[in-house]
């Protein structure tokens, strides 16, 4: 199959380039591995998106971003983006899923950032590692449990405050001395008396626990504890999602997006400046970049 243009992801990114090239009449498809959102499915609240002045959960915008495509009548093909190379003498993506293969003349790839994986823990038997995650919405079901979270900035507090507000535990372990999370996610956390948060504190051990899931053997300025916990949860930052890149497009990127041809844009590009507000006018101009190289 070929279409003019591909976009991959459906966050907000990519869901704001459908939305606007289908308002230009341009034929594309959308991919999406898992479901539309992105990581807006992790945050507790969405408090700087304009318009929604009280703020607005995570799961609620998810849902208004599924509603917004319905409306445009625009359906993910629900497959995994394994490959993409560009050929060259053809001038045309070739973007290979789990399923199929698809040809487009434009890439928009706005498939966001993954986890930073941390290999202790992966390394860590299977059993310990069923009770830990990278992100938080696994477990947003959860009531009544102990969570230890391990970071520092806005992702770390705004998965406690998004668990806190489940009758959960949560304890905040920061490595270092320095909070790099906002001030308004800090207040909120310290203003919740279900989350703590400690700094200097370094994981020793992870093993199994007796009445929980983990016992979490750790350090805070020299001095050795024990806890146990039900969830761990490393919050060790994100990395740009370029995995299926070809090898030999990695080294073309730069001139395919000179040329608009290669567009990257939401958390695949914007490095700490992930927002959704963002990502949102990344793809829309990418979508009006595109129509008019295509009139």
């Amino acid at each position: 199959m070929k279409k003019d243009v591909a976009v991959i992801g459906a966050g907000p990114a990519g869901i704001a380039a459908a939305i606007q090239l289908r308002r230009n009449n341009i034929d594309f498809l959308l991919f999406e591995k898992d479901r539309p959102g992105g990581l807006l499915k992790n945050a507790h609240r969405v408090e700087n998106y304009p318009g929604f002045p009280n703020g607005i959960p995570g799961a609620q915008m998810v849902t208004l971003l599924q509603e917004h495509l319905d409306s445009y009548r625009i359906t993910p093909l629900y497959e995994t983006v394994e490959a993409l190379e560009y050929l060259g003498e053809e001038k045309l993506f070739l973007i290979t899923t789990s399923t199929a293969a698809y040809y487009s003349r434009v890439v928009v790839a706005a498939s966001g950032a993954s986890p930073r994986r941390v290999d202790a823990v992966d390394a860590l038997p299977l059993p310990l590692r069923e009770n830990i995650f990278y992100e938080v919405f696994p477990i947003l079901k959860e009531r009544g449990k102990r969570v230890l979270i391990i970071g520092a900035d806005d992702e770390a507090f705004d998965y406690a405050l998004n668990l806190g507000s489940y009758n959960n535990e949560i304890i905040i372990a920061m490595p270092g001395q320095q909070v790099k999370a906002l001030p308004w996610l800090i207040d909120k956390a310290a203003a919740n008396p279900r989350i703590v948060f400690s700094k200097n504190v370094e994981i020793k051990g992870i093993s199994a626990g007796k009445t929980k899931n983990l016992c979490i053997t750790f350090s805070t300025r020299g001095e050795r504890t024990e806890g146990e916990v039900d969830y761990l949860i490393v919050a060790a930052g994100r990395e740009p999602q370029r995995v299926f890149y070809n090898p030999l497009l990695i080294t073309r990127a730069k001139e395919l997006k000179t040329v608009g041809r290669l567009y990257e844009i939401g958390d695949l590009a914007n490095g700490s400046y992930r927002q959704a507000a963002i990502a949102c006018g990344n793809g829309i101009r990418a979508a009006m970049q595109i129509a008019a190289c295509l009139r």
